[in-house]
C-alpha cells in the first residue's frame, strides 16, 4: 500500500512537471489547447464574481502579456481574462484554471465545453471531471470519478472524493472516506532534523498533505458531533503543526461543545479546497525541478502554476486564511511588498491567524528600514496573541533585528514563561542566547547557551545553536567543538554538522586543518548551502588561497537571494581587500551593514569602512589534502 502510494505521487509529480507553465511565456506554443468554442466566444465570457471581485486592474492583457508579472502584481483575474481572449495559446493549466472558473461562475455547460478540448485526458480527467460532474449535479457519480483518479496517489485522490462529499453536504459519507483514507496514510510526523534516509525525505515532502488530510478529517468529525474522534485526529495533526493557530482555536472550540472556526464546504469553497491541493502539488514538482537544474534564488515565484491555483483558491474559499498568509509571505520573499499587504489585509482582525499576519508586515518593514513600524506591528501581534510561545518568539527576532535590545530581551522572557515543554523552555533560552550574543552580552550569552543544555540536551537545534555561541571566546572554544564532535559522530554526513563543527575549528590554528577538511566535504555534499559553502571559503582564506576564497564567497552570496547575510558580506569584503580590490571591499562591506550585523560585527565593519583591513594578510600555506566525496555518498546523505 505504501509503495503504491509513493509510485502514484511520483507520476504524479512526473506528470504536473510535463504540464508545468515553469519558464513559459503567456503565449507558449506547446500543449495548446484546441477550443472547442470561438475566440470571440471565449473572450466575451467573464470570469467568475469572486474571480472578478479581487481585480487589481481593468486593463485586458495583451498577447505581449507577462503571467508571472501578473501573478506577482496578484492580478488573477487578468490572468484568467488572458487565457479567455487566447484559447488556442492556453497551456493545460491555463485551461484548467479556466475550466475550474466557469464551475465557480455556475457556468457547468462552458466548462464541460473546455473539458473536452483538454489534452492528456487521463490526467485532466483525473483533476476537474469530478468537479464538473458534481456541478452536473452528479454527487455520486463524480465521488466514484475522483477515487478511480488513476494518476493521483492513493492519497490525493481519496482527499479529492473526500472533498467532494465534504462541497455536496454529505457529511457522513466524507467521514466514512476519511476514515478509510487515514487507513492508508503515514501519519508519523517528519522528523524535524535533517532527513537521515530516503524514507525521511519522502516523509518530509508528503507532510504538508498528510497534516490536510487529517486535519479535514478532524474537522468533519467535529461538526457531526464525533468528539472523541475529532479529538484523537487534531492530536494527530498536533505531530506536524502543533501551534498552528486554527488547530488551537479548534481544539478549545471542541472542548467548549462549540463548532470549528472554519465555515462547512459548499461546492465554491470545496473547488477552492481542491484548487490548493493542486496548487501545492504543482509547486512542489516546479520546485523540485527547479533544485535539480538551477537552484540560485531568484526573485520570481517557485511556481507559476502554484501561483495560478493558490490565488484562484483562496478566491474561491476566503476562508482558506493559513493559504492567504502563506501567499503574502511567498510575495513578501519575492519582494511584492503591495501585493502581500493586499493579501493580508484579507485577514480579519479577529482571524486566529491575525497575529501571524501582523508579523510578516513586521518584516516587510524592517526590509524596508522602517523599523519604528516593524515595532509597531511585532507589538500588536503580542497583544494579538498574549499567550502564544512561537508569537513571542518570532516578535523577539523582530525586536532584535530592529536593535531594541529591552524589547528583545523581554520577548524572549516572555516566551521562556509561556514554555511548557522542556524543549520549547532550552529554545527560548538559547535564542535569547544568540539575542545576547547580536547586542554584545557574551558573558549573558553564554549562560543562556548553558542553561538551554541544561533544559533539553538532546534537542539538535539547540547544540548546534549552543556551538555558535561557544566558538568565539578562547575559554570556551573547546567546549563548542566538544559539543561539534558530539553532534558529528550522531550524523556523520550532515552538512549543517560538518559546517558547525568545521566553521567552529577554523576559528583557531590548532583546528584549521581539521576544520577545512571537514568543510569540504560538507561543501561537496551540500552543493548549495550557502552556510558551508562560505565556511569553506573563510578556511581558504585563512590557508591565504584568496582567489579561491573570493569564488566560493562570491557563491554564497549569490545563494542567499532575497536575504542577504552580513557574514558572509564581511568576509567577501576582506577577500576583495586582500586582492587589493579596494573598491569592491567597501562595496561589500557596505551591504554587509545594511545587511544588520550583530552589535560587535557592526562595530568592526565600521572600523573597516574607515581605515580598511589594518591587520597582516594570512600566510599562504599548502592546502590540507582530501578526499572526493563520490557521487554514490552524495545521494545516499
Amino acid at each position: 500500500m505504501q509503495l503504491r502510494t509513493r509510485l502514484g505521487h511520483a507520476a504524479l509529480i512526473a506528470g504536473l512537471s510535463a504540464l508545468s507553465l515553469a519558464g513559459c511565456a503567456a503565449t507558449s506554443t506547446g500543449a495548446k489547447v484546441e477550443a472547442t468554442a470561438s475566440r470571440a466566444a471565449a473572450s466575451a465570457s467573464p470570469n467568475s464574481p469572486a474571480i472578478r471581485a479581487l481585480a487589481v486592474s481593468r486593463t485586458t492583457p495583451t498577447a505581449d502579456a507577462d503571467i508571472m508579472a501578473l501573478l506577482k502584481a496578484g492580478d488573477i483575474d487578468a490572468v484568467l481574462r488572458f487565457y479567455r481572449a487566447e484559447p488556442d495559446d492556453a497551456p493545460p493549466q491555463g485551461a484548467l484554471a479556466v475550466l475550474f472558473d466557469d464551475l465557480a461562475a455556475g457556468k457547468a455547460a462552458d466548462a464541460r465545453a473546455i473539458f473536452e478540448a483538454l489534452p492528456n485526458r487521463q490526467l485532466a480527467g483525473d483533476l476537474a471531471e469530478a468537479w464538473l460532474l458534481l456541478a452536473e449535479g452528479k454527487p455520486d457519480e463524480a465521488a466514484r470519478r475522483a477515487q478511480r483518479a488513476s494518476s493521483l496517489s492513493e492519497q490525493l485522490a481519496g482527499a479529492q472524493a473526500a472533498l467532494i462529499r465534504e462541497a455536496a453536504g454529505d457529511l457522513n459519507a466524507a467521514r466514512a472516506l476519511y476514515l478509510r483514507l487515514e487507513r492508508s496514510l503515514d501519519a508519523t510526523p517528519p522528523p524535524e532534523t535533517e532527513p537521515r534516509s530516503l524514507e525521511e525525505a519522502l516523509r518530509s515532502l508528503q507532510a504538508p498533505q498528510t497534516a490536510q488530510i487529517l486535519y479535514r478529517s478532524a474537522l468533519i468529525a467535529h461538526r457531526v458531533g464525533e468528539t472523541e474522534d475529532a479529538a484523537r485526529l487534531y492530536e494527530l495533526v498536533s505531530g506536524f503543526a502543533e501551534r498552528a493557530p486554527d488547530l488551537v482555536a479548534n481544539r478549545a472550540r471542541l472542548a467548549e461543545g462549540r463548532p470549528p472556526v472554519e465555515p462547512a464546504l459548499d461546492q465554491l469553497s470545496g473547488l477552492g479546497r481542491w484548487s490548493l491541493y493542486l496548487a501545492e502539488e504543482f509547486t512542489r514538482a516546479d520546485a523540485l525541478a527547479k533544485a535539480l537544474t538551477d537552484p540560485t534564488p531568484s526573485n520570481d515565484l517557485v511556481s507559476l502554476s502554484g501561483a495560478i491555483f493558490s490565488q484562484t483558491g483562496v478566491a474561491y474559499d476566503p476562508s482558506a486564511e493559513d493559504w492567504i498568509l502563506s501567499i503574502g509571505h511567498q510575495m513578501f520573499a519575492v519582494n511584492e511588498f503591495t501585493t502581500a499587504g493586499r493579501f493580508l489585509d484579507r485577514i480579519g482582525q479577529r482571524s486566529v491567524f491575525r497575529a501571524e499576519a501582523d508579523l510578516v508586515r513586521a518584516q516587510m518593514a524592517l526590509r524596508r528600514n522602517e523599523d519604528p513600524a516593524a515595532v509597531r506591528y511585532a507589538q500588536a501581534a503580542l497583544r494579538a496573541a498574549p499567550a502564544r510561545y512561537d508569537i513571542a518568539m518570532t516578535a523577539a527576532q523582530t525586536f532584535s533585528q530592529a536593535g531594541r535590545e529591552r524589547e528583545t530581551l523581554a520577548a524572549y522572557d516572555a516566551a521562556k514563561r509561556l514554555a511548557i515543554k522542556p524543549e520549547d523552555i532550552a529554545t527560548a533560552l538559547v535564542a535569547r542566547g544568540y539575542a545576547n550574543l547580536f547586542f554584545g552580552r557574551i558573558d549573558a550569552a553564554i549562560e543562556d547557551a548553558r542553561a538551554a543544555l541544561t533544559a533539553d540536551r538532546a534537542n539538535e537545534g539547540v547544540r548546534i545553536a549552543a556551538v555558535a555561541i561557544f566558538k568565539d571566546r578562547a575559554d570556551t572554544w573547546q567546549e563548542g567543538v566538544a559539543l561539534g564532535r558530539e553532534l558529528l559522530r550522531e550524523h556523520p554526513d550532515s552538512v549543517s554538522r560538518l559546517n558547525q563543527l568545521g566553521y567552529t575549528l577554523i576559528h583557531r590554528e590548532e583546528g584549521l586543518e581539521e576544520g577545512f577538511v571537514l568543510l569540504h566535504r560538507g561543501a561537496s555534499l551540500g552543493e548549495n548551502d550557502y552556510a558551508v559553502i562560505d565556511s569553506l571559503g573563510w578556511a581558504h582564506y585563512l590557508h591565504g588561497d584568496f582567489e579561491e576564497a573570493l569564488r566560493l564567497i562570491k557563491r554564497a552570496d549569490q545563494l542567499t537571494g532575497n536575504d542577504p547575510n552580513a557574514e558572509i558580506l564581511d568576509h567577501l569584503g576582506d577577500v576583495h581587500w586582500r586582492l587589493n580590490q579596494q573598491a569592491e571591499a567597501k562595496a561589500a562591506w557596505r551591504r554587509a551593514l545594511a545587511a544588520r550585523p550583530e552589535v560587535q560585527r557592526r562595530r568592526e565593519l565600521e572600523a573597516k569602512l574607515r581605515d580598511g583591513l589594518t591587520v597582516p594578510a594570512p600566510v599562504k600555506r599548502p592546502l590540507p589534502p582530501v578526499e572526493e566525496v563520490k557521487p554514490r555518498e552524495r545521494q545516499q546523505t
